[in-house]
């Protein structure tokens, strides 16, 4: 079910990849969020830095710094994440690469 946070949430994900787009870059965005919060929002940064994993959720990730734990994280994004960012999103943030505990709310 789609909350208003996430309805919320999901239009900050948009903006980042809109301003993506008007860097250049390929227009994904995305939001890491606790409890309805900002966390960290990022976006596709493969074209403006010449990095080739350097995907909305990646850039979001980076941005959150260390967190004691990622496990209560919802991570939003402006369009369905590639396996690879996924897989390393997942790692990264302590995910279980489980659909039951691992929310990902796509736009």
């Amino acid at each position: 079910m789609i909350t208003e946070d996430d309805k919320r949430l999901l239009r900050v994900a948009y903006d980042e990849a809109k301003a993506g787009f008007d860097e250049g870059g390929c227009p994904i965005g995305s939001v890491l969020a606790r409890g309805g919060a900002v966390v960290s929002q990022g976006r596709n940064q493969r074209v403006q830095g010449g990095d080739p994993i350097a995907h909305g959720e990646m850039d979001a990730l980076r941005k959150a710094g260390r967190q004691k734990t990622y496990r209560d994280t919802v991570l939003y994004t402006s369009l369905s994440p590639c396996m690879a960012a996924t897989k390393i999103s997942c790692v990264h943030a302590g995910w279980k690469l489980s659909l039951r505990k691992t929310r990902i709310v796509l736009l």
